[in-house]
């Protein structure tokens, strides 16, 4: 397997327009270990759902490029005030297996 580095992929959904905050997670796959999963706020009025991946592949190599694409109102945060990567992954993972996602 390829080493995938969560700042990269961040950066990437950052130059995209209308994305507010990305945090990427990995998901447990079968397959590949873990699947490449990015959590967005976005600005909806600023934001093409549809164009995303394209933006994506074109910045990133092809194993880089997120599986999942979850959006989220708000990101929660943790008792001193930062964003509670634990609980984005585990809520992220239970979208996943609910099929609550864009892939």
């Amino acid at each position: 397997g390829e080493k995938i580095l969560p700042w990269q992929v961040e950066q990437a959904a950052y130059t995209y327009p209308g994305v507010i905050a990305a945090i990427v997670c990995g998901i447990p796959s079968k397959l590949h270990g873990e699947d490449v999963c990015l959590c967005l706020q976005i600005d909806p009025r600023h934001f093409s759902a549809e164009q995303l991946p394209g933006h994506l592949r074109k910045l990133l190599p092809n194993y880089a490029c997120p599986r999942y694409i979850l959006y989220w109102e708000e990101f929660p945060m943790n008792a001193s005030g930062k964003t509670d990567l634990k609980r984005i992954k585990a809520e992220a993972y239970s979208r996943v297996k609910s099929n609550d996602v864009t892939s």
